[in-house]
């Protein structure tokens, strides 16, 4: 059973971060971005493609927390997205796609 596409897309790179679009027309979500710095291995989530305010979450993959929720994503969304970022702290580049379809 599939579980949807869900698209993130590069929209800027620059320093070490990468700066991603999300979206998915297979669920009801509102477009969100994150941005994900390999230096601090930190992601961060906004609703502003200016990366604009504070985040709505920022998640440390140093620290063992639970991840939180973004108002308006699903939790499948929003998670998948979270388990694509942590994909790049391992590897030494940012891929222009980290869409994920399940």
């Amino acid at each position: 059973m599939g579980f949807g596409t869900i698209i993130i897309f590069k929209v800027l790179e620059e320093a070490n971060v990468g700066y991603y679009k999300i979206s998915t027309n297979d669920f009801e979500s509102v477009d969100f971005y994150m941005c994900i710095d390999k230096s601090q291995q930190i992601i961060k989530f906004y609703l502003r493609q200016d990366f604009s305010g504070e985040p709505l979450n920022v998640i440390n993959y140093k620290e063992d927390k639970p991840i939180g929720k973004i108002p308006g994503v699903p939790t499948m969304v929003f998670s998948r997205a979270v388990l694509q970022a942590i994909k790049i702290f391992h590897i030494d580049s940012f891929p222009e796609s980290l869409s994920h379809a399940g």
